[in-house]
């Protein structure tokens, strides 16, 4: 196993996540007949409360899509084209409340 990987420590909600994708393997198991009970029992998934994230002020938001502006007119056609992508990812993301991973 790579040191990097065996030091790392994971959050509660890592923990949660992959406890739960283990013990839905399980009882899939079960269901198979392959296991013949919880094997799990009494342990509980780990408590995880997700941090709260400020949102962006109007200062900042408007710094975030200045980033985006249209350079020159010696730029060339991809990189308008990406910077016009990324005002509207901003965009959307902000109106929307879209998270990231729904994008």
């Amino acid at each position: 196993m790579d040191r990097r990987v065996a030091r790392r420590r994971f959050v509660a909600g890592t923990a949660r996540i992959r406890q739960l994708a283990v013990r839905r393997f399980a009882t899939w198991l079960t269901a198979g007949g392959e296991f013949h009970a919880d094997s799990f029992p009494g342990v509980k998934a780990p408590r995880y409360e997700p941090p709260l994230v400020e949102p962006f002020t109007d200062a900042e938001l408007r710094a975030l899509i200045a980033t985006c502006a249209v350079p020159d007119e010696h730029a060339r056609p991809e990189d308008t084209l990406n910077d016009r992508r990324d005002e509207a990812i901003i965009r959307l993301m902000f109106e929307t409340a879209i998270r990231s991973g729904e994008l």
